[in-house]
């Protein structure tokens, strides 16, 4: 998947998180949210950086992948994002979490029907 779908991917659950939860929220935290979830979505991807300065080349192979990471590991973010949710404490911080949750998991839903 392009990193466009899933900026795409991570703006539209976090935006329907916000639309379609009752959290008493600021616009301004709103956007916060949408914003964190949106990021989320393409952090997966952030092993490519260490990828490519490892390799040193700017393409990838056809055989070669970098979803073997650590970052590629759902569980690291789900885990993330109940410690967040958990310890936050506060709507806007529980919302975070959601919003790193759904938003990471929607990359990984991407990455497993791409053709």
């Amino acid at each position: 998947m392009l990193p466009s779908g899933h900026f795409a991917a991570g703006y539209l659950v976090s935006t329907a998180l916000v639309k379609m939860s009752e959290a008493n929220l600021s616009v301004s935290q709103s956007n916060i949210v949408i914003l964190v979830g949106t990021l989320s979505a393409i952090a997966p991807d952030i092993d490519l950086i260490y990828f490519f300065i490892r390799k040193k080349k700017g393409k990838l192979k056809k055989n070669e992948s970098h979803r073997f990471y650590v970052t590629h590991a759902p569980i690291l973010w789900l885990l993330l994002s109940l410690i967040i949710y958990r310890i936050g404490g506060t709507e806007f911080w529980q919302m975070i979490g959601l919003s790193i949750w759904l938003g990471s998991w929607s990359h990984f839903i991407l990455d497993s029907i791409e053709f």
